[in-house]
């Protein structure tokens, strides 16, 4: 009876064997995951939110780096080093850079938390900043150098956007 019993155990495992050789392993931790991935398309974002971040980057970071600058042009080495006035045109023209990148990035937020009708929205806000700079700058002098920064900030505002369409996924020939 032991050896009918031997046999008959070995015959059921044989029999496993070959169902788990057929049989593909129920968990392989080297393998890749099989899960279908699926990925959520972004919803568009509100236009009036869009234009507030993208406002407040611009105007922050013009704000900020501006104030900074003026600070470091009060210290007393740097006073000590140059003119004033060429401490002066110095400092001007470096808070005109920072405001054009501000410009920069303010478009290019603008867009992506837009996610539609990037390069109006960039317009909007490059004439928006236009008029907020041209309130802050009322008074000055020398009217065809702010010309040509205005025109430089409100062309950067609008690069800034279609860099931001075209990272949303948009084509930049498409309307």
């Amino acid at each position: 009876m032991a050896g009918g019993l031997k046999r008959a155990m070995l015959a059921a495992l044989l029999r496993n064997r070959r169902r788990m050789a057929t049989q593909a392993p129920t968990h392989d931790p080297y393998a890749a995951p099989r899960a279908a991935l699926v990925v959520a398309s972004a919803r568009p974002g509100a236009p009036l939110d869009a234009l507030l971040l993208g406002f407040l980057v611009a105007f922050v970071g013009a704000s900020v780096a501006g104030s900074l600058l003026h600070l470091a042009t009060l210290l007393a080495p740097v006073q000590a080093r140059f003119d004033h006035l060429q401490l002066a045109v110095a400092t001007r023209l470096a808070i005109q850079l920072v405001s054009v990148a501000s410009a920069f990035a303010g478009g290019y937020c603008c867009a992506r938390a837009a996610r539609q009708r990037e390069l109006a929205l960039g317009a909007v806000l490059g004439a928006i900043t236009l008029v907020v700079g041209a309130l802050s700058d009322a008074g000055n002098d020398g009217a065809l150098r702010n010309i040509v920064f205005t025109a430089a900030v409100f062309a950067t505002t609008l690069l800034g956007a279609l860099l931001g369409r075209r990272q949303n996924g948009h084509a930049v020939g498409a309307t």
